[in-house]
């Protein structure tokens, strides 16, 4: 699970990681993008990543929790359908409330 903490600069750093995630799962497969990737593009270290989350999955929970993602809800929507049925297997431990943003 990602660091529920509300400092300004846990927010930022999860804020940043997963604009950075969203960004790459325009032109790739979730499977396909590395944390490395993520954190070059944020600006951020590993170390960051894994202070704040455990996986990228952490993301898309992080951006379907937070308001002001919710706005773009659409483009969110669409980039977990961009998923491959194969990376299906990441979302079993998911409970299907928190997917539905109860």
């Amino acid at each position: 699970m990602y660091n529920r903490s509300k400092s300004p600069q846990v927010r930022y750093s999860l804020e940043s990681l997963t604009k950075s995630f969203f960004y790459f799962m325009q032109t790739q497969k979730m499977d396909e993008i590395s944390i490395t990737q993520i954190c070059e593009k944020a600006g951020l270290t590993r170390r960051t990543f894994y202070r704040n989350c455990e996986n990228r999955q952490d993301l898309i929970l992080y951006a379907w929790a937070e308001d002001e993602f919710r706005a773009d809800e659409k483009a969110l929507t669409e980039s977990i359908l961009f998923l491959a049925p194969v990376q299906q297997k990441a979302w079993d431990g998911i409970p299907e409330k928190t997917l539905n943003g109860a």
